[in-house]
């Protein structure tokens, strides 16, 4: 039972980097690694989380794999206040849905499967497509169709999109909060280093911490590594 952590910019430089020539590579579902069950797009999801979640908390953060983790298992970000776990879907370029309706039968599909399947986890559905209603994939009608319900079982509902503009030499991609809160920010990220910038429009709601680092380690018995693998 192993536990990968990564920094950031060391899982995009690893991981995403190294795809960002080949054709759709954003919808390749195989896995970066032999231990690493996570697609290139579950790693950026867990960068975005991430680049998100250290601008809240003025403290950076680092993603992660446990390869003996509790399905769905698409990840987690932690930082010194604990670790947030991450379900990662997507809307495919070619999906022929209005763009919207996608995005929206894409979250009931999963909201359906209940607590059982969204507590503790964050979602992130990725539109990797450009708006038949342009606009309206940033102020999407995500946030009010959760709040139909009156409640979710994800602790925090994400969208995430690429950006048309964006400084040069990056990859710009919007990250709007659809549940609890009403969160906006650009991450621009440094298509060589990884680094990144977070131009913040909405503040987010506060992550909610599922158990510290050390303890969830413990508990597994898991050995960890920054980097990689010890």
């Amino acid at each position: 039972m192993t536990i990968y952590r990564y920094t950031p910019q060391e899982a995009w430089v690893k991981h995403v980097k190294p795809a960002l020539n080949i054709a759709a590579w954003i919808e390749d579902s195989s896995a970066v690694g032999t231990d690493i069950d996570l697609s290139k797009r579950e790693v950026l999801s867990l960068l975005l989380i991430a680049h998100v979640r250290r601008d809240q908390t003025q403290a950076n953060c680092r993603i992660g794999y446990d390869t003996e983790g509790v399905e769905p298992n698409d990840g987690f970000v932690e930082g010194k206040d604990g670790a947030i776990h991450v379900e990662s879907k997507l809307v495919a370029q070619y999906d022929e849905r209005p763009l919207l309706d996608a995005i929206r039968e894409t979250y009931d599909k999963y909201e359906g499967r209940g607590p059982a399947y969204g507590s503790g986890r964050e979602l992130m559905v990725f539109a990797n497509r450009a708006s038949d209603r342009p606009g309206l994939t940033r102020v999407s009608s995500l946030r009010d169709h959760i709040l139909t319900r009156k409640e979710s079982p994800f602790d925090r509902v994400l969208l995430a999109y690429c950006r048309p503009h964006g400084p040069p030499g990056t990859i710009s991609i919007g990250v709007v909060e659809a549940f609890p809160g009403k969160g906006f920010a650009h991450v621009n990220i440094d298509v060589t280093s990884g680094e990144a910038g977070l131009r913040l429009v909405i503040p987010f709601s506060a992550p909610v911490s599922q158990s510290s680092p050390a303890d969830a380690d413990k508990r597994r018995g898991s050995t960890s590594s920054i980097g990689g693998k010890h």
